[in-house]
């Protein structure tokens, strides 16, 4: 098996080709478990190089998570330059907050 990244995120594509594995889906595995994936650490860690492992709001290295700007369709799909963003666990909880605050209005 290759352990290619690639820089658009698509490192679950190549790990599915070379294991033949069907993709996570919201109906095979919630999110909880996909975020103990290889895949989602590969994701999660290479969001955080390219951020520098600091929030990219208030710039901290502490507590830090990535985020979800937009869920896939298939887990372990996501685009690493667009769809996933370095922020401190503070920052996170006002995003998601802001984010309600949005759709309720």
């Amino acid at each position: 098996m290759t352990n290619e990244v690639k820089p658009n995120g698509q490192y679950k594509q190549i790990y599915y080709r070379n294991n033949r594995l069907a993709p996570y889906t919201s109906s095979t595995v919630s999110e909880d478990d996909y975020l103990q994936t290889d895949v989602w650490r590969e994701l999660r860690n290479e969001r955080l190089r390219l951020d520098n492992f600091q929030c990219k709001h208030c710039g901290t290295g502490c507590n830090l998570v990535v985020h979800h700007i937009r869920y896939p369709t298939v887990w372990g799909m996501e685009n690493v330059v667009n769809d996933l963003l370095t922020l401190c666990d503070k920052c996170h909880t006002k995003v998601h907050e802001n984010d309600i605050n949005r759709r309720t209005t």
